[in-house]
């Protein structure tokens, strides 16, 4: 698997940046990746898209790392993020991968948002509301 950068790991922690940068990341995953887009799915920028995307699977890795009726993670998810952030990220991306049936390159920017909105609050939020 690819390695995860550092830069990646300090955007995580920034409390100053956004979760669009990593829209932005994922779209741009999406265009290099030899997954295919239908082309009416097609958005003009890496933001748009990455945005598309993420709405398109939140909610199926919500069912997938999260107990819903108690809003936390699942067993198995809390034992992989009890490491630092590198450590939960290279747990979290072959799940997301092999569950989403996507390409890991997908789904390292799919992690990092993860990580970014913080997983127990990933699994609290209400996505209905």
């Amino acid at each position: 698997m690819k390695e995860i950068s550092n830069k990646m790991i300090d955007l995580i922690e920034n409390e100053n940046v956004s979760t669009d940068i990593f829209y932005s990341q994922l779209g741009y995953a999406a265009k290099d990746s030899s997954q295919e887009i239908e082309e009416h799915d097609f958005i003009y920028s890496f933001y748009e898209q990455g945005k598309y995307i993420w709405n398109k699977y939140k909610y199926d890795l919500r069912k997938y790392l999260c107990n819903l009726e108690e809003g936390k993670p699942k067993d198995f998810v809390g034992e992989t993020i009890s490491g630092d952030i590198r450590s939960t990220l290279e747990a979290l991306i072959p799940l997301i991968a092999a569950e989403l049936n996507i390409a890991l390159g997908l789904a390292i920017p799919i992690a990092c948002l993860i990580m970014k909105l913080k997983l127990k609050k990933f699994c609290s939020i209400d996505w209905n509301e």
